[in-house]
């Protein structure tokens, strides 16, 4: 390894994350490390990922403009000369208003896997493999709205949704608490509904098959999605029209929100966000990368085993102020433990010195 880059927090922590390089000299000694300039803000920059084939440092970071909390960007950037190009946010379909960062190409650039919280889970991120290839395609907007006639109460439910032409599978579309959900189809066709919610603490589940007929930019389908009874039997219907749009700009942010969903298939793996670097190898391995991919996994858990060292380091000294703290506890309490069998063993002497002063008044008496 000649150089490894790696976030960590400079002098000022509340700068917040910085992303350094550090080099190694001709006597395959670690030299000085040093900032990145320019893609380094007042706010977090982190999970840095240099592709040294097309010289590319792919990074997360709050700080520069964004569509909320974490967002991957790219810049040129050569390491020897520690120099950087024009910063660029990747856009969509991987940049959200959620956490999106740990992005990696592949080495023919045709597809990329990276991270993200989009789907809402509490402590809880998914990896997703998407295709490099633009869509050509215009988006088809779907507005819909659940209706429970069985329980008459607002509800939350979640929806994906698989075309059945092509078998991909995108989503989670979540409803908000009244059950406003909204859909976005990369083409029209027909897709298979999987609809979940919960009625009375116990999990339903449901499948439809809808047709999405092929609508032109200021046009938007709405949907109906009817939960009943009939003849004591649980049902989901969904009733599809289409309606002509005034404000179409009105659903700009919704449709940056939910755009992103189109790009997640079945091929994305679950992961609990506490878990470490290492398990994260093995989800590439679960995705069928091929063994240059592997390695290339492996370049990343070292690089970010390395700022694990930073983080361990600091963790070090909290623990050695957390054990002196502790030790100065211990022994307070000590001392606590000591005053009061001492108080304990004054006691008596006490009652006995009380009934002593008591005799004495009354003989007085």
């Amino acid at each position: 390894m000649k150089y490894r880059i790696f976030a960590s927090y400079s002098g000022k922590k509340e700068t917040g994350l910085d992303i350094f390089i550090q080099i190694k000299n001709v006597n395959e000694e670690w030299g000085e490390i040093r900032k990145i300039p320019l893609i380094n803000t007042l706010k977090d920059e982190n999970y840095p990922f240099y592709d040294d084939s097309t010289k590319t440092l792919y990074f997360a970071s709050t700080g520069h403009s964004s569509f909320g909390g974490y967002d991957i960007f790219k810049v040129p950037y050569d390491w020897k000369a520690n120099t950087v190009g024009e910063i660029e946010n990747i856009g969509f379909p991987y940049n959200t208003p959620s956490d999106d960062y740990l992005y990696v190409p592949d080495y023919g650039l045709n597809s990329a896997y990276f991270t993200s919280n989009r789907n809402g889970e509490l402590m809880n991120v998914e990896v997703f493999t998407v295709s490099l290839a633009p869509a050509n395609n215009p988006l088809i907007a779907s507005k819909g709205r659940w209706v429970d006639e069985v329980e008459n109460k607002p509800a939350t439910i979640k929806i994906n949704i698989r075309n059945i032409a092509s078998n991909e599978t995108f989503g989670p579309f979540v409803s908000d608490l009244n059950g406003n959900i909204s859909i976005y189809f990369p083409v029209h066709g027909i897709y298979e509904y999987a609809i979940e919610f919960s009625l009375y603490g116990q999990e339903k589940h449901f499948k439809k098959i809808i047709e999405i007929p092929l609508i032109s930019e200021k046009e938007l389908i709405e949907q109906t999605i009817r939960y009943y009874m009939e003849n004591s039997i649980e049902q989901v219907e969904v009733n599809t029209r289409v309606q002509f749009v005034n404000d179409f700009d009105a659903l700009e942010p919704l449709r940056l929100q939910e755009i992103s969903k189109l790009s997640i298939n079945e091929k994305s793996v679950g992961l609990q966000s506490n878990i470490e670097q290492a398990a994260k190898v093995d989800v590439f391995t679960k995705l069928n990368i091929i063994e240059n991919d592997k390695q290339r996994a492996i370049e990343i858990l070292v690089d970010s085993l390395l700022e694990k060292e930073i983080d361990m380091e600091n963790n070090e000294r909290f623990r050695i102020q957390a054990n002196e703290s502790i030790q100065k506890n211990n022994e307070r309490i000590v001392i606590l433990e000591n005053e009061i069998a001492q108080f304990k063993n004054e006691i008596p002497l006490e009652e006995q010195r009380f009934n002593s002063q008591l005799n004495q008044k009354n003989n007085e008496i």
